[in-house]
């Protein structure tokens, strides 16, 4: 069934797409009454309803919840310095279908990309609308949240954080024990990686540096095997998790 996301909350057993969602629906999909969609609410919960009426905003009705399984239990926030071009698209679709919860985009000394103004913003809702379009594509509930551009000073300095250096030959992250964490940050250099006072800062703000391997890795390879890596070790690919239950619109499973 395809897939739609809805900011309204959904507490009837009827609700109302976006105008973008409608136009999508009855121009380009070109649906009609009666068929069956997926409506998630952005929040990780997904319904299964039926195009009741396609005028203006369409109109669904809610015939169950779905308990999703696609969510990983592991909060991964990706902290990725600007690469050039286009790459940051690319890795903003991988990552969302691998199951990342949030990506911050970072400045650092080696970004060549450092849009501001009207361009950071065209930048950031076509981010927003690649992580939207991934999540559909995948069967997710959630869209990753793109946060504003930052600098190395302005990352989170709170909980486990790692960041992939080149130079750390010591620290593999594929050796890490991440089974039990439930929030955890990641940080990927520009093209040409951290200067070394960056990542001395990094370690003294109490990240942790790890290597990708004995390859030198392209930011984009390395910010999608990173996400994918993380995802292993922390038990979120398991493909043998239980499908989840469907209820009714008053909530008994069916």
């Amino acid at each position: 069934m395809r897939r739609f996301f809805t900011d309204e909350p959904i507490t009837d057993d009827s609700i109302y797409l976006s105008e973008t969602e409608s136009h999508h629906v009855r121009n380009v999909l070109r649906m009609r009454c009666g068929e069956k969609i997926i409506v998630c609410d952005y929040a990780g919960a997904e319904y299964k309803g039926v195009l009741e009426s396609l005028e203006g905003r369409c109109r669904v009705k809610i015939s169950s919840l779905l308990s999703s399984v696609a969510e990983p239990e592991l909060k991964l926030i990706l902290c990725q310095c600007l690469p050039k071009g286009d790459k940051m698209e690319l890795i903003i679709q991988k990552c969302t279908e691998l199951g990342i919860s949030r990506i911050i985009p970072v400045s650092s000394i080696r970004c060549v990309s450092r849009p501001e103004g009207k361009d950071a913003e065209k930048k950031a809702a076509r981010w927003q609308k690649i992580a939207q379009q991934a999540a559909k594509q995948c069967g997710r509930a959630v869209v990753p949240h793109i946060s504003h551009l930052t600098s190395l000073k302005g990352l989170p300095e709170q909980g486990r954080r790692l960041f992939a250096y080149e130079l750390e030959d010591s620290v593999s992250l594929a050796e890490q024990d991440l089974r039990n964490e439930r929030e955890l940050f990641l940080l990927i250099g520009p093209e040409g990686g951290f200067e070394s006072s960056e990542a001395e800062f990094l370690k003294a703000k109490g990240w942790e540096a790890v290597g990708l391997g004995p390859r030198i890795l392209r930011t984009e390879t390395a910010a999608i095997a990173g996400t994918a890596v993380i995802m292993a070790l922390s038990d979120c690919m398991n493909c043998k998790k239980t499908v989840g239950s469907e209820h009714g619109a008053d909530g008994a499973v069916l």
